[in-house]
């Protein structure tokens, strides 16, 4: 088996990197009230999308933020917890899970929250 070494970078120790931070507070801007859902079976469009639970469809939020919220879930920052049925603006119904903090999440939200 042929193996490739692989150095971890410094930003993935010291997480998150000066150059994601912006990212990461949007991405725990949505999650804090439970405005934030990942959308299952996620193959043609966006993973994350905001829904403000007032009737109207689900918003998908960008890219950068998007990418930023995977990032957080692989690094156990957030969980998937109740599944729920979204609609798109185009009538499209999606199965999604809302996006909650893991215990570490809360702890990274509460350091960053004391820099704004």
């Amino acid at each position: 088996m042929n193996t490739i070494p692989f150095t971890t970078p410094s930003w993935w120790k010291d997480f998150p990197p000066h150059w994601m931070k912006q990212d990461v507070k949007e991405v725990f801007r949505y999650v804090a009230p439970g405005q934030l859902f990942a959308r299952e079976a996620n193959d043609a469009c966006h993973f994350v999308w905001a829904y403000f639970g007032d009737g109207q469809p689900a918003e998908s939020i960008g890219d950068d933020v998007d990418s930023a919220a995977q990032i957080l879930i692989e690094r156990g920052y957030l969980a998937e917890a109740e599944k729920i049925t979204l609609s798109r603006d185009c009538g499209e119904d999606f199965a999604a899970h809302r996006l909650a903090f893991t215990a570490t999440g809360s702890q990274l939200h509460a350091e960053l929250s004391k820099e704004d």
